[in-house]
């Protein structure tokens, strides 16, 4: 620990310094979290996925909305799970245009085998296509004390069809014959059927978890965890700032918490108040992944200086929402009323909700339903965060019309 927490007045100028590379090695905005001990909340997702370890014949998929944290419950889950041999986990990251034999290929790359006297990649036994019975002998060759995981992650990058019925059939493969080796398959969906086309044995085999957006205690406890570890603390309307911003997503939560911790640190401070985390706001923007900024701009471009597309993009981030973070035109008019201090009804805005769902403005938004019944919801988790973000950031909505419309906190969350 490089901070003398009692006494921040007396730390020293390197001491300091130390103090920000220590908030830049816990807040980790868009990297997996690898170390168990920094992963918050997800007991039900943890316990899922630790009983299809467990069980007979049953490997798992994880899906859900893109920065929920898919990828580092699966790094991190197994690290607690009782075992008598070695662990062997095995991570590989499917990319566009993958088939079948690239990704189980990428995976044989990182295993080994003993042939005539010598160590050799797997891969190099497979220069031509691989099928699913490739992949079954060779995951069948782990030892059976051993904790042997295989996690391929990002597989929604994975398009072609016969790619996804081919990993159906590995699936069904591995259960039927009970190999000890786990599969943990992880990808951006709504549904599995989005990831793994095939067999409902193949579906039967699998302990569907879907990731939801973190709860509030959960944020609450991503944010403080880290904090604990470094020596620092964060005020309640600091925390509840954050929480509101990031929308349930960790990668905000750590963008924000990383910003925030800094601003403060860089004013010789251990306690984050709420204007660090305003002050914060300009860093976090710049962190933002630079297609969503440009999908923003996109979105919300217009000619005419007096447009509402920015205000309707925002109601939209801020109105509430059903379990599957749909919305309504009538939630979008209530909140586009506060925003702007004039009263909307849906006819006025209805041709902006209409044009976010088409090809011209980089449909951020998707309609479903039927005609005087449609519920609308954000394509991409990351662009909700952000209009909210970038809003503040640019005086589109102040932060005392921000505090009014976010939902009322629960006091005993936030207590410090």
């Amino acid at each position: 620990m490089p901070v003398n927490p009692a006494n921040p007045r007396r730390m020293s100028k390197d001491e300091w310094a130390a103090l920000v590379a220590e908030i830049e090695t816990v807040f980790v905005p868009g990297t997996a979290i690898k170390e168990q001990d920094l992963f918050a909340g997800r007991k039900e997702q943890v316990q899922m996925l630790m009983g299809a370890v467990r069980r007979a014949g049953k490997h798992a998929i994880v899906y859900g909305e893109r920065g929920v944290g898919k990828s580092s419950i699966a790094q991190t889950f197994y690290l607690s799970i009782p075992r008598h041999g070695d662990l062997n986990a095995i991570r590989v990251q499917a990319n566009y245009g993958d088939t079948f034999s690239d990704l189980w290929r990428k995976a044989f790359k990182r295993m080994d085998v003993e042939e005539d006297g010598k160590t050799v990649r797997v891969s190099s036994r497979y220069p031509g296509p691989i099928t699913p019975d490739d992949v079954f002998l060779e995951l069948s060759k782990f030892h059976v004390n051993d904790l042997s995981l295989i996690i391929l992650d990002e597989l929604d990058r994975i398009s072609d069809q016969p790619s996804k019925s081919l990993l159906a059939d590995t699936i069904k493969a591995l259960a039927d014959e009970d190999i000890k080796t786990k599969l943990i398959c992880v990808g951006v969906a709504d549904s599995v059927g989005e990831l793994i086309l095939g067999h409902e044995s193949a579906s039967r085999a699998l302990v569907q978890v879907e990731m939801p957006r973190m709860s509030d205690a959960e944020m609450r406890d991503l944010i403080s965890t880290r904090l604990n570890r470094i020596g620092m603390s964060i005020t309640s309307d600091a925390l509840w700032r954050i929480i509101f911003i990031s929308k349930g997503l960790p990668f905000y939560g750590h963008l924000l918490g990383l910003h925030s911790a800094i601003n403060s640190a860089n004013k010789h401070s251990l306690r984050i108040e709420e204007k660090n985390v305003m002050d914060g706001l300009q860093g976090a923007m710049k962190e933002v992944d630079q297609l969503i900024r440009e999908k923003y701009v996109h979105a919300t471009y217009s000619e005419r200086r007096k447009n509402i597309f920015k205000e309707v993009l925002l109601a939209c981030a801020l109105a509430d929402r059903d379990a599957l973070g749909r919305f309504n035109a009538r939630g979008v008019a209530d909140r586009l009323s506060i925003i702007t201090g004039e009263q909307y009804d849906v006819p006025a805005f209805a041709y902006h909700l209409d044009e976010f769902c088409q090809d011209n403005r980089g449909k951020v938004l998707d309609k479903i339903g039927r005609r005087r019944q449609f519920s609308f919801r954000f394509r991409d988790s990351l662009m909700e965060a952000y209009v909210v973000l970038n809003s503040l950031e640019l005086g589109l909505v102040s932060n005392e019309k921000a505090k009014s419309l976010s939902p009322s906190r629960q006091r005993e969350l936030f207590s410090t």
